[in-house]
């Protein structure tokens, strides 16, 4: 826990990061939360939670974008993995208020958890991609 203590003080209440490291500090953040196949650190996990409840649209654009990303596709072939994701969905679902980001949220909300690392594929979801 103690990295994510580190970054937890440099992260403002606000949430806001330097446009030029946001892309990655959402990965890192979320890659962290959803853990790997052996789970999640559970002494940093509220720290973690905590630092998603801070992310702002511009983040959650960036969450939103993940499936994209070989790395953190990977992780979504595990069920611990993919149902975490799902749960972040839902929580941001709740902290946004634009409606294209909440429709591409409820899409992967919805999507099956054992299939999620294919999300990427989806031809519906591949919309959510190029708007920004």
């Amino acid at each position: 826990p103690s990295p994510a203590r580190q970054l937890q003080r440099l992260i403002p209440a606000s949430g806001e990061v330097p446009p030029n490291v946001i892309k990655k500090y959402v990965k890192i953040v979320t890659m962290c939360r959803v853990g790997n196949a052996y789970g999640v650190s559970w002494a940093a996990e509220s720290i973690y939670d905590d630092l998603i409840s801070r992310f702002s649209d511009k983040h959650v654009y960036w969450f939103v974008q993940l499936p994209f990303d070989s790395e953190f596709q990977s992780r979504l072939q595990f069920d611990r993995c993919a149902k975490a994701y799902l749960a972040i969905a839902t929580q941001l679902q709740k902290q946004t208020a634009a409606a294209d980001l909440k429709q591409a949220l409820k899409y992967i909300e919805d999507f099956p958890p054992d299939k999620l690392s294919n999300l990427h594929a989806d031809a519906q979801f591949r919309r959510y991609r190029a708007k920004k």
